[in-house]
């Protein structure tokens, strides 16, 4: 229960054995290589990998490809990040087949190429198909509709206000006007007249807001010239049909592409790895750092594949920042996810995993509060994680839950709350241990105890790191004198002996706050100015108590949801045969939206305890993250990759 001690493991070996020694350390996946510092980079030049940036344009080419298959081949999606075995006959052809690999995106480009002609070239179509709709009444050809030596003729549309106005200036003129059709405030019309009137007649149209139209260059009447743009349309459409069918056979490779993916994924990994390394053309220089428990095994199997390779295993430097690991138990490790949320620790400090665990699990147990609420989650969770598998990360989430519901169970009994009802209390006429409802201030007594215990437990955090460090004084100066402090004042309430105990130990915590808090500062004053300010502290320290008042409002909020809906039900149930039906339904939707929302309350606000009252008292963030290189996959799993 402790953050995992690392040592610095030093290769350098020649360029030849480069690609197996990274495939060794991934294979084996407990080495975090890292980046040299500038000094260490001057004494050689970076030699770039050539084929970096064809493997990063094939995992482009492949997420888009896979993103389009995706939508002609659903596949189901892996649950809480169980993602599948690899078939082992796709992995082999994979290897194999390279070659077909890469003319399959080609493939898968090309049809997204015709694709956009087609959507392209429909739109153009559909455009010129509308635009000849108004016009189908017309029966003249458009070849014919030009002047001749004698005849002029005008094909548009004029403003259908103004129309009354042209009809009555052409009547006295050599003229025909033909109305084609209307739309809306437009008039589509054909006119052909004598040119011995051309003048007159362009500005009677003038006035009467003429638009020319041109139609599509061609033969025939715009009806026929429809029909051939519909037929064209039809043509483009089985085209289009005829590329969804190659994209659904296309995409029965879907699963391959996948595990091309992600064995590019793994080669791309190691050329990163390889990009943090330096050296020439013939040598390179890589460290990295690994479990102390795995660091002669690693250094040993190196040797094994380069005789000439050195490896050196070394303790941190002084100054040097390890990066963190965390190690716990079966119980404690799923409320890692809480700590990992907030930041890592730092190398040098303590991981505070076991001992925010139990506490974690208590204030959430307190703040669902219903143990009908937290059976089910007991006994569904279990169920989950067996029948589902989901991945690492998921299902130390749901042990989190797991644990958390134990204590929801006993919380919920304490306050003898069950799915909204109270048994204790209805039943056998029995007083609740505590009841939120009905006797409020025992129960806010207790969980503002809690809050001090857990605040305690901060302190005491931050005791064993001074200890752990060879400085007990600061453990009594910093962290003891506030418990006195606070354990004095909470006596005074006591009264008799236990506040006069009470009064004697705050007065030694605060002593021992003004003497020491500002014992850096050699200047007497200056000391006592910070012993002062320090002292200021304890307003804080009264609002982190009050804080855990959220454990009561949250805790009675749930029940009297619960109760809430009780009644309704009870009110539906008395309307026969079809009442108890749909009051069953209410009853159990409404009971698991009440336990959906209050738990994901109480997982936030217990993570917000954590982070804030707790981890203030002692945690010190700004760890690095342990990252091995190790096979990091997204859509399938392997076992060894080369």
């Amino acid at each position: 229960m402790a953050i995992v001690e690392m040592k610095r493991l030093t290769l350098l070996a020649v360029r030849q054995d480069e690609k197996k020694l990274l495939r060794a350390m991934q294979h084996m996946g407990c080495v975090d290589i890292s980046r040299m510092d500038e000094e260490e980079l001057q004494p050689f030049a970076s030699e770039p990998a050539a084929d970096e940036a064809e493997t990063e344009q094939l995992l482009n080419r492949l997420t888009w490809t896979i993103s389009q298959m995706s939508s002609y081949n659903r596949q189901k999606a892996p649950f809480m990040g169980n993602i599948p075995e690899a078939p082992k006959a796709d992995t082999d052809w994979v290897e194999q087949h390279p070659d077909e690999m890469r003319a399959m995106l080609d493939a898968a480009e090309e049809l997204e190429r015709r694709a956009g002609e087609d959507k392209g070239r429909l739109a153009r179509l559909q455009t010129a198909a509308d635009a000849l709709t108004p016009w189908l009444e017309l029966d003249i050809p458009a070849e014919k509709l030009t002047d001749s030596k004698l005849v002029c003729q005008f094909t548009g549309t004029v403003e259908s206000r103004g129309l009354s106005t042209l009809e009555a200036g052409l009547s006295e003129l050599p003229a025909a006007l033909n109305i084609v059709n209307t739309v809306r405030e437009t008039t589509c019309i054909w006119l052909a007249a004598h040119q011995s009137v051309r003048g007159e007649v362009l500005g009677l149209l003038r006035d009467a807001g003429f638009t020319p139209v041109r139609f599509q260059e061609g033969e025939g009447t715009p009806r026929q010239q429809r029909a051939k743009l519909e037929q064209e349309m039809v043509e483009v459409r089985a085209d289009q049909e005829g590329i969804r069918q190659e994209w659904q056979q296309l995409s029965e490779n879907l699963t391959r592409c996948k595990i091309w993916y992600d064995m590019l994924g793994i080669e791309r990994q190691r050329q990163l790895a390889r990009d943090r390394a330096v050296g020439t053309k013939d040598v390179f220089l890589m460290k990295g750092w690994v479990p102390a428990e795995q660091a002669e095994a690693v250094a040993e199997k190196l040797r094994s594949l380069s005789e000439t390779a050195s490896v050196t295993v070394e303790d941190p430097q002084e100054g040097e920042e390890p990066p963190v690991a965390l190690r716990n138990n079966r119980v404690v490790t799923p409320f890692e996810n809480v700590v990992e949320g907030f930041a890592m620790p730092q190398y040098r400090s303590m991981d505070p995993t076991a001992a925010m665990a139990p506490f974690y699990a208590l204030l959430f147990g307190m703040m669902l509060s219903d143990a009908g609420y937290g059976l089910v989650m007991a006994i569904a969770i279990p169920l989950l994680i067996w029948l589902k598998q989901p991945g690492k990360n998921s299902r130390k989430l749901l042990g989190l839950l797991f644990f958390s519901a134990i204590a929801t169970v006993l919380c919920g009994a304490v306050y003898d709350t069950w799915f909204g009802f109270n048994p204790m209390k209805d039943l056998l006429h029995m007083k609740p241990i505590l009841d939120p409802i009905n006797d409020p201030m025992p129960t806010m007594i207790v969980c503002l105890g809690v809050g001090v215990i857990h605040l305690f437990a901060g302190l005491g955090c931050g005791a064993y790191q001074n200890i752990k460090r060879g400085k007990p004084l600061d453990a009594v100066y910093d962290q003891l004198s506030w418990v006195l402090v606070i354990s004095g004042a909470i006596m005074l309430l006591g009264g008799g002996l236990i506040a006069e105990i009470g009064k004697w130990m705050a007065i030694a915590g605060v002593a021992l706050i003004i003497l020491f808090a500002g014992r850096e500062k050699k200047n007497p004053f200056s000391r006592l100015i910070g012993g002062l300010g320090a002292l200021y502290g304890a307003t804080s320290w009264i609002s982190d108590i009050l804080s855990y008042m959220r454990l009561f409002g949250m805790g009675l909020a749930t029940g009297v949801i619960g109760m809430v809906i009780n009644m309704l039900v009870g009110m539906v149930f008395q309307n026969g045969i079809i009442g108890i039906i749909l009051g069953s339904v209410v009853f159990v939707g409404a009971h698991l939206f009440n336990l959906g929302i209050n738990a994901l309350g109480a997982y936030v606000h217990s993570c917000r305890l954590q982070y804030i009252e707790f981890f203030g008292k002692f945690y010190e963030e700004g760890g690095v993250p342990f990252r091995p290189l190790q096979y990091n996959t997204r859509y399938v799993r392997f076992g060894a990759v080369d």
